[in-house]
């Protein structure tokens, strides 16, 4: 081979390994914006659960758990709920006297947890933690 030849399969090989690596980057990336948005998800289902709030026929959960698979992570997301469902009952004493007494805020209050930095922060890192003992155990 020539030196122009041996610098091209270089340069190809090169890439190829790069494409490659790139490649598993992007898998863990979508594994954890899964792991991130089941997490969050489960937050928000145990605000609205904790508020009164049912969807008939809702799979949510069981996918969220299906995806995690964690019960400590669940049971911390329902403590998270219902201290949020407390601060939107809690919340629900600004419309009295008003025409919207005895109303509450529920989806807006699940929201505002749903996209807080708080929760953000917490899926962050835990998604972090579950790719790295995916990673031990590979």
């Amino acid at each position: 081979m020539g030196v122009g030849l041996k610098k091209i399969a270089f340069f190809i090989l090169i890439n190829v390994f790069l494409l490659m690596s790139c490649s598993g980057y992007k898998q863990m990336n979508k594994e954890e914006e899964q792991i991130i948005f089941a997490y969050k998800a489960s937050i928000y289902n145990a605000c609205l659960k904790a508020s009164g709030v049912t969807i008939a026929n809702d799979a949510s959960p069981s996918i969220n758990f299906q995806v995690i698979g964690d019960l400590y992570l669940f049971k911390f997301a329902d403590s998270i709920g219902n201290n949020q469902a407390k601060l939107i009952k809690e919340r629900a004493q600004w419309f009295k006297g008003g025409d919207m007494e005895g109303h509450s805020a529920i989806l807006n209050g699940c929201l505002e947890l749903y996209d807080s930095k708080y929760v953000d922060s917490l899926a962050q890192d835990y998604a972090k933690r579950w790719v790295e003992n995916q990673k031990k155990y590979k």
